[in-house]
């Protein structure tokens, strides 16, 4: 059996952004290339470039898709952060926001399954750092 494929034109690779990405890069795939940032680089923060998440270094409608996993509470709300990430994204493109659930974290404090220091720490920041620290809190 013999098959042909006929030339449909170029194929288009997907953008997407890793705002925030620590530790957790998101690597490329044949089908999407991905730019991890952060606003720091050390021996564990490893981004393709360090900016800043308040003004990306970006076009408009730059990216395909948005994701920035637990970086959202570390801005105050004065910051219009998502305005900043709406922007970078192209027309009908996705963002996903991914935040701690407050109320969840609550629970497990109230039910033994989480220490009161540990929340604390979770919560308000562990650390005299600035960026690190979280400055708002969400649930479903």
């Amino acid at each position: 059996m013999e098959s042909t494929i006929e030339n449909a034109g170029p194929v288009v690779r997907k953008t997407g952004l890793n705002i925030g990405c620590n530790e957790w890069r998101i690597e490329s795939t044949p089908e999407i290339a991905w730019t991890n940032i952060d606003i720091d680089s050390n021996d564990k923060i490893k981004p393709d470039l360090v900016c800043d998440a308040t003004a990306l270094p970006f076009e408009d409608g730059t990216f395909d898709e948005v994701y920035a996993g637990h970086v959202l509470e570390h801005f105050d709300r004065s910051e219009n952060v998502l305005a900043e990430w709406v922007r970078v994204l192209k027309v009908g493109g996705k963002i996903t926001v991914c935040v701690p659930d407050i109320e969840k974290s609550l629970f497990c404090v109230r039910n033994g399954m989480m220490l009161m220091d540990f929340f604390d720490n979770v919560v308000f920041g562990a650390s005299d750092r600035h960026a690190q620290n979280h400055h708002q809190a969400f649930t479903v």
